[in-house]
């Protein structure tokens, strides 16, 4: 059986993709994946002993494991070779019109849609991290996030508005077991796991001034505090029947 072509990253991307971007990151790892790596990935984001722990504990679980040997194959596949984080950038962008020139050149080569583009440049969100029994508006009413289907319309929020609007859902996907977490706003509880971002209202008071003022910024689970303040819904969408 003939062998499919293996892409050299480094040397024939361009040829076979048309494109290839020079990155000169602010930070990345070393190749392979190791303890010192994912700590090192870990510190870099700023995150919690809790998560450094979780990470490190999926990395022991990870080297446990054998490679598989149904699908492709994957003889070729050289983990020692991958650089597993790059930060581009040590600025976040708040908008889509902060976001480096360069990336939204990427994006439209790619030809990432609008919404993905905003999510991946870190200034969107979408549902990809909730539990099944979350409850989702649609135009047809709540439904339960497993129940929805490609194709339905469901409400979501538009940041630069503020506003739900409707927005027809491009796929669904199960992401299988992971680690939930609980978060208690309002008297609500909003389950989900570490890497849900959630729309925060942030104060930020500068060191040479009296008074300071709120923003508004995509945050992850993972980033989130006890007295932080998130966006929930005040009004619901007047579709469909009550549940």
């Amino acid at each position: 059986m003939a062998q499919p072509d293996i892409l050299n990253l480094d040397q024939d991307y361009k040829q076979k993709y048309g494109f290839y971007d020079d990155i000169k990151p602010v930070f990345q790892t070393e190749r392979g994946l190791t303890r010192r790596v994912v700590e090192e990935i870990s510190y870099e984001k700023g995150e919690p002993k809790w998560m450094r722990d979780f990470r490190l504990e999926a990395y022991e679980i990870f080297m446990s494991k054998p490679m598989p040997t149904w699908g492709p194959d994957l003889s070729q596949l050289n983990f020692d070779e991958i650089v597993y984080y790059i930060k581009p950038t040590d600025r976040k962008g708040r908008s889509w019109d902060e976001v480096p020139e360069d990336i939204k050149r990427t994006f439209d080569r790619l030809g990432i849609p609008e919404w993905e583009r905003k999510f991946l440049a870190g200034v969107g969100a979408q549902y990809d991290c909730l539990t099944a029994d979350t409850m989702v508006f649609t135009e047809d009413g709540a439904v339960r996030i497993a129940d929805i289907k490609a194709g339905q319309m469901v409400y979501s929020l538009d940041p630069d508005t503020r506003r739900l609007i409707k927005q027809r859902v491009r796929g669904v996907a199960y992401k299988g077991q992971r680690a939930v977490f609980e978060v208690k706003v309002a008297g609500r509880t909003i389950k989900a796991t570490f890497n849900h971002p959630f729309y925060a209202l942030v104060y930020e008071k500068p060191e040479d001034k009296q008074r300071g003022r709120f923003r508004t910024e995509w945050r992850y689970l993972s980033d989130l505090k006890v007295g932080d303040y998130i966006a929930i819904t005040k009004q619901i969408p007047d579709d469909g029947k009550p549940y």
